[in-house]
């Protein structure tokens, strides 16, 4: 029998939930110890998934469950086995998994007997019913402070040519204060309807003067047309219905188009990305569009990058057409790639023959970046220099930055440079620093410390023992690679030595990270500094918030926690989830 870590955390979340109607099983009492099954007793919608989980509020007898009888029988007459159950001894709580899924629109009976308690004392028998709904949805579960605070759920419907997707939000329960029924309030749903020719995703906020969901007056939000082929993507975002008061017609409001085209030879790929607004026509992609931007992207046969465009329209220019040679640019950038080195150019004007896109655009600014044997430099230029030409030997730079990596790619250091220093040449040792940090792994090659500086000291050379240290960050890893420490600290503490046990900690946190072939479990706590002022030796006891995220065939969860529960001890069954949400996953996924 296996313990599964991804089961714990789904019941600590959950645990203290007995008031929230749609988890509830039956009502307790004497020696009943089911607190909570999903699906839930008597629920109508139950997930057509292969997972049933059963909550106890007391601990059972492992080998009780192994030898339980266990009989889950579907209506019309017919079983499905359960292919596995796994007990969590520290969390109560067992898990079914089914060989198949459930089928839909189902009635489902379950039956668990022979159970007992960890006293050995006899468990009364579970007898849970519930219907499976008549489409597979996935389902995701919100919580706040304990109690379940909504719900969203999304499933599909093919039809003739068609494929069309709801994902719904429900906020409330409904008159009869049970989630999971037919009269759960919803707040709005998203709904996509796929074509071979396009696809259409529409945003509805409120059912129409019918007051049903889900029928044709639904009053829309806004919605997005979607159009692509191998060479062209097309999409549109309407915000309301036009001149003619009707939705999804022909003159509906956009004020964002956008189109992206590709075309390229053995020599070139181009790809433009165009951002622009409907014209007079109401119409988007048609000749009297307002165009707003354009970027465009150039790689070579190799598929590498080899430069970038991005320019603002602010006017069309005297003929009133866009794209033409007079239109009107607000701002235009230019990024050139090669195999070491990049440069990004700003323009502000398009020079003496008034045309953009030629030689003579007047630059603003430019920078070039350099990367060779680890080290990457970045140098900044706003003046042309004394013979006022850009890209010469005398333009002047106003900073550089620059960032060392060993041969593993991992950061060395960092500095950013604003001031040639005393000499006044640019690149020697007396170029003052505007900032400067550096990194340091341990011998397993994981990140162990980062170290921000404000000063070099007096003796002016970074990255020496009298810089003067702003702050410092953490970062230990565990032997097993499953753990992950890391704390902050801001000051060098009582003894004014930085690197020793009294500096004064900003943040401190721990991250668990655990794959196998079935859960894959991610934790992450933040400490009270106050309390757990020494890393390497981080009590539990002090923890102040954490988050867990997991994910399982069948459903995926995450949660945040914001008390350790009665027994004051965080990472145990009756911690308090201030959010959770949990998701069932559609079971052909």
């Amino acid at each position: 029998m296996r313990t599964n870590t991804k089961i714990i955390c789904l019941a600590t979340a959950i645990i203290g939930l007995q008031g929230c109607a749609g988890l509830s099983g039956p009502a307790t009492s004497g020696s009943h110890s089911l607190a909570f099954s999903a699906p839930a007793e008597g629920e109508t919608k139950a997930a057509a998934i292969p997972v049933i989980t059963l909550f106890f509020n007391e601990a059972l007898d492992p080998a009780s469950v192994d030898a339980s009888a266990i009989k889950l029988n579907l209506d019309p007459a017919r079983n499905i086995d359960i292919a596995e159950r796994e007990y969590d001894a520290q969390a109560n709580v067992l898990t079914l998994r089914l060989s198949t899924p459930m089928p839909l629109a189902t009635r489902v009976a379950l039956n668990v007997s022979g159970l007992k308690n960890e006293k050995g004392q006899s468990v009364r028998a579970i007898d849970l019913t519930f219907t499976t709904d008549d489409a597979y949805r996935y389902r995701g579960i919100e919580f706040q402070d304990g109690r379940i605070s909504g719900y969203f759920e999304e499933w599909r419907e093919s039809r003739e040519g068609e494929e069309v997707n709801y994902n719904v939000n429900y906020v409330n329960s409904g008159s009869d204060q049970v989630w999971f029924t037919g009269d759960d309030e919803i707040s709005r749903y998203v709904r996509t309807r796929s074509t071979a020719e396009e696809t259409l995703e529409a945003i509805f906020i409120a059912p129409g003067d019918d007051e049903s969901w889900f029928t044709d007056d639904d009053i829309p939000e806004s919605y997005t047309r979607l159009r692509s082929s191998d060479t062209l993507y097309q999409s549109a975002l309407y915000q309301g219905p036009g001149p003619d008061g009707a939705w999804f017609t022909d003159d509906d409001a956009s004020d964002n188009c956008a189109l992206q085209s590709s075309k390229g030879d053995e020599e070139q790929s181009v790809t433009v990305y165009k951002r622009s607004r409907q014209g007079a026509d109401h119409q988007c992609f048609t000749d009297d569009d307002v165009i707003l931007e354009v970027n465009r992207d150039e790689q070579n046969s190799q598929g590498d990058k080899v430069r970038t465009a991005s320019w603002v329209y602010s006017h069309p220019g005297a003929d009133g057409l866009w794209e033409t040679a007079d239109d009107q640019i607000s701002a235009f950038s230019v990024s050139d790639y090669d195999d070491e080195s990049s440069a990004v150019s700003n323009y502000a004007s398009p020079g003496k023959d008034g045309v953009w896109l030629t030689k003579d655009d007047r630059l603003t600014d430019y920078s070039v970046t350099t990367t060779k044997d680890g080290l990457t430099r970045t140098v900044y230029y706003r003046d042309p220099g004394y013979d006022g030409l850009w890209r010469t030997a005398d333009d002047i730079p106003f900073g550089y930055s620059e960032e060392r990596s060993d041969a593993d790619a991992h950061n060395i250091y960092s500095k950013e440079v604003n001031n040639p220093g005393p000499d006044g040449v640019w690149f020697t040792q007396d170029d003052l620093l505007a900032s400067h940090a550096k990194s340091e792994n341990d011998e397993n090659g994981n990140f162990s410390r980062w170290i921000n500086y404000s000063s070099t000291g007096p003796d002016r050379e970074p990255f020496t023992d009298d810089d003067l240290i702003n702050e410092y960050y953490t970062s230990t890893t565990s032997a097993d690679r499953e753990s992950i420490e890391e704390a902050g600290f801001r000051a060098p503490g009582a003894d004014g030595v930085w690197f020793t046990e009294d500096d004064t900690p900003t943040t401190l946190s721990r991250r668990w990270e655990r794959q196998d072939e079935e859960t894959q479990r991610s934790l992450s706590a933040t400490y009270n500094t106050q309390t757990a002022a020494t890393v390497g030796e981080i009590n539990d006891d002090a923890i102040t918030y954490y988050s867990v995220s997991e994910s399982q065939a069948g459903y995926y969860m995450d949660a945040s926690y914001q008390s350790p529960g009665a027994d004051g001890q965080w990472l145990t069954a009756d911690d308090t989830p201030a959010t959770m949400t949990l998701n069932y996953a559609d079971p052909r996924e």
